[in-house]
C-alpha cells in the first residue's frame, strides 16, 4: 500500500513513515511535499505541515499551497502569516473569490472589523473568473460581514 492510500486508510503514522523513506530520493518533487504536508497537518502537526509547505513553494506557485499554508497558520494562531499567505493566494489567481472570502473570514475570527470590512469590499470589487453559487455565497457573507459590522458600503 503506498503513502497516500495509507492516509485515506486513516493510517498516519504508517503513512508518514512511508513518506519520510522517500524523502531523500523525492525532495525536489512538490508533488512529495504537498502530500507530506497534507499527512503531518491531518495528523495536526501543523508547524511541520506549515515548514512542508514552505518547502514545496520552492518548486510551484499554486495558489492552493499558499491557500493550505495560510489555513494551518491561521490554526496556529498566526494571523500576520495566515493574511500573507492568502493574499499571495489572490495574487497569484485573482479571478477566484476563495483567497479573499478566507482573508476577511480570519480578520473576522481575529475581531479586526476594520480588516474584515475592507477585505468584505475587496472581494464585492472583485470579478469572479465564473458565476457559481459558491461565488454568490462568498458575496452575500460579505455583505453580511459589512452589515454586522455597521459599516455600508
Amino acid at each position: 500500500m503506498n503513502a497516500a492510500d495509507l492516509a485515506e486508510d486513516g493510517a498516519l503514522s504508517e503513512s508518514l513513515n512511508a513518506l519520510q523513506e522517500l524523502r531523500r530520493p523525492l525532495r525536489s518533487y512538490e508533488s512529495f511535499w504537498t502530500n507530506y504536508a497534507r499527512v503531518l497537518a491531518q495528523k495536526r502537526e501543523y508547524s511541520e505541515a506549515v515548514h512542508a509547505l514552505d518547502t514545496t513553494k520552492q518548486y510551484t506557485a499554486s495558489p492552493a499551497v499558499y491557500m493550505q499554508s495560510g489555513h494551518l497558520k491561521q490554526l496556529l494562531g498566526d494571523v500576520k502569516g495566515a493574511e500573507r499567505e492568502y493574499r499571495m493566494a489572490a495574487i497569484l489567481e485573482p479571478g477566484r473569490l476563495l483567497p479573499e472570502y478566507m482573508l476577511m473570514n480570519l480578520f473576522v475570527e481575529a475581531k479586526d472589523s476594520v480588516d474584515a470590512v475592507q477585505s468584505a469590499k475587496e472581494l464585492l470589487a472583485r470579478q469572479p473568473k465564473f458565476s457559481s453559487m459558491q461565488a454568490l455565497l462568498y458575496r452575500q457573507r460579505a455583505d453580511s460581514v459589512i452589515r454586522i459590522w455597521g459599516v455600508t458600503r
